[in-house]
């Protein structure tokens, strides 16, 4: 995830926003985070029980979705960044449903071909031993 810094007063806003997750607030201690932060909690967002199942056929996990966070996760950290998140994340072998033509996804970003190319590839060699 990436760390926001967001008025208080837009929370509302953001829950819409992520209404399948709850958001809970924890200590800022619990966090490695920069020398400027001057808050005492930190929010984050986790899905609701009720959303939490495995990716299958009749709910896949949209290319759309898969490309905007591996685009941002390159962007902000580089090629390093999007590895961890390739390494630490789970259930790349579950099913994507690949809308790229048409995203389904609702805060899709457009993604160069050659980027959808390193995201395949990427996948792929998770999924299939040296």
């Amino acid at each position: 995830g990436v760390l926001v810094r967001i008025n208080r007063a837009a929370l509302p806003q953001l829950d819409a926003r992520e209404a399948g997750y709850e958001r809970l607030e924890l200590p800022a201690t619990d966090f490695d985070l920069p020398d400027d932060f001057a808050d005492d909690t930190v929010f984050v967002y986790r899905s609701r029980p009720e959303n939490r199942y495995l990716a299958d056929t009749e709910h896949p996990v949209l290319q759309s979705y898969i490309d905007c966070v591996m685009a941002g996760y390159l962007q902000r950290f580089g090629q390093s960044g999007l590895q961890a998140l390739l390494t630490s994340t789970r259930g790349w072998e579950r099913t994507i449903l690949n809308d790229r033509e048409s995203p389904f996804y609702p805060r899709w970003v457009p993604v160069h071909a050659s980027s959808q190319r390193l995201f395949d590839a990427s996948i792929r060699s998770l999924l299939t031993p040296d």
